[in-house]
């Protein structure tokens, strides 16, 4: 990627094709790794002046403020049009979302607060968070179809406060932190066969060269 390339472009190169894979029931991982002010937070997410608007109606986001979308908000959007247009082909679908924050090796769920979180693996081998809060999330852009309790953008604006807001007390904590939104979905076909997969969009601490 070069410098130029916009957010959309960003997208069509290293996200849609990964959330299409996501959506046919493989788990999957995107995330940004660089330097500090190299631009991580801004490509999964957007700019400051995003996260504000993402807790609005999605109707009430003007478009210029859209096309400053990162991965995560456009990824988001591509998962739902993907539900919504299954949906209305007679499938059911559940989606679960959390958001954590992983700073000198404490885990804190950013949509609880909750802190020292611990990790537990399952005989099964599955791993899982300990204590996290897991929201079921709605489509933020049809409102008619009543998946959920709460807009995954409010998730997300929620979790970017949070850390936002941990960062003013810990300095250069934002930079220093890994967070990791974890989307978690379970579909059900009309002659009954499920599907599940997990994504993780992680927006890694920054990685500084050390200076001998």
């Amino acid at each position: 990627m070069v410098p130029e390339t916009n957010q959309e472009e960003t997208y069509e190169k290293v996200g849609k094709e990964t959330i299409s894979e996501f959506m046919n029931g493989f788990n999957a991982t995107v995330f940004a790794y660089g330097q500090s002010g190299s631009g991580k937070t801004f490509s999964m997410v957007g700019p400051n002046e995003i996260n504000e608007p993402l807790s609005l109606d999605f109707h009430l986001i003007p478009s210029n403020i859209q096309q400053l979308f990162g991965i995560i908000p456009r990824a988001t959007l591509q998962m739902f049009r993907t539900i919504n247009q299954f949906i209305q082909k007679g499938y059911e679908y559940q989606v679960n979302c959390s958001y954590i924050e992983i700073y000198m090796e404490e885990i804190t769920c950013l949509l609880s607060q909750k802190t020292k979180l611990k990790i537990k693996e399952f005989p099964n081998g599955s791993v899982e968070i300990e204590g996290k809060e897991k929201v079921i999330t709605n489509t933020p852009e049809v409102k008619t179809i009543k998946l959920t309790k709460q807009d995954i953008f409010k998730v997300i604006a929620t979790g970017t406060k949070h850390k936002t807001m941990g960062s003013t007390k810990q300095n250069e904590r934002s930079s220093r932190s890994h967070t990791i939104l974890i989307v978690e979905i379970t579909s059900k076909s009309i002659d009954g066969t499920q599907k599940r997969s997990k994504l993780s969009l992680i927006d890694l601490c920054g990685s500084e060269k050390v200076i001998l």
